[in-house]
């Protein structure tokens, strides 16, 4: 009873740590204008496949981190504090986690350690504030890498299928960058340990088929349309591109994504305009 009333605690106060301050600070940095700009109008457009920005279509990022914006904007209305929320649960889960991965491998007063140190980490606050995708991916690969280490412990399936889960989430929140950074790190976790017969198992699993399902279909569906989109433009009508731009800015994408950066920088200079202030 005791141990269960101090987590309860415990998590309380790490609640009022992370979604207490949700509408402390407007959108100061430009990257939280343009993401919180992008949900906005994803969900005023009713597009929730095709990121847009000022009325354009834009890829810089896959659409989770934008999905749960535009559902706390739609459960508590387009402010900051709503944009921010997102970050801060993310934030919180992630102390959660680590606090229940840790009581399950070693032992409550690890346990208590392992999520007090995070929790009060300072750079892990400050981003658990921020509206960026970081946190986000740092809680998915977070539940990867846990649900991974539970597999080779206990053998069960199910962690396995959790790892896959949330990789999957993890490359729909920043791209092909966080399998690029699980797949070899376990794999040579498997390798330093000689589990020549579990590295096989792993690799064969049928998690790599969740994995797919789970984060395939969307950027299936743009690559569909990117192609589709390219077949069917009138070369007259493609954009002027200078010869003297760098061959991997040659794209008009990547020219508006240039123009929105320096648009949403002078939006965030004086205050967002993007969300409405709270008072």
């Amino acid at each position: 009873m005791t141990t269960r009333f101090w987590t309860v605690v415990f998590l309380l106060i790490a609640a009022v740590l992370y979604c207490g301050t949700m509408n402390r600070l407007s959108l100061t940095d430009p990257d939280e204008v343009f993401y919180s700009q992008t949900a906005k109008e994803m969900m005023l457009q009713n597009s929730y496949v095709t990121p847009f920005i000022f009325g354009h279509p834009q890829y810089e990022k896959p659409p989770l981190f934008y999905w749960l914006l535009i559902a706390a904007f739609r459960i508590a209305g387009v402010t900051r504090a709503a944009a921010r929320f997102v970050p801060s649960l993310c934030g919180l889960l992630g102390v959660v986690a680590t606090f229940l991965f840790c009581r399950r491998v070693f032992n409550s007063e690890i346990a208590w350690l392992a999520g007090t140190l995070l929790a009060t980490s300072s750079l892990y606050v400050v981003m658990s504030e921020a509206v960026l995708t970081d946190i986000t991916l740092s809680l998915m690969m977070m539940v990867a890498f846990y649900g991974f280490y539970l597999w080779t412990v206990e053998r069960r399936d199910l962690y396995l299928y959790v790892f896959g889960v949330a990789a999957a989430l993890a490359v729909l929140t920043k791209g092909p960058v966080a399998i690029v950074i699980l797949l070899p790190a376990t794999v040579i976790y498997l390798l330093l340990l000689r589990e020549f017969t579990l590295l096989r198992r792993y690799l064969i699993h049928p998690w790599v088929l969740l994995f797919g399902v789970v984060c395939a279909p969307w950027y299936a569906d743009i690559l569909a349309r990117d192609v589709f989109r390219r077949i069917h433009r009138p070369r007259q009508h493609r954009p002027h591109l200078s010869p003297r731009a760098p061959a991997w800015s040659r794209s008009a994408s990547f020219e508006r994504m240039r123009a929105t950066r320096l648009i949403c920088r002078k939006s965030a200079g004086g205050g967002s305009p993007v969300l409405p202030d709270e008072h």
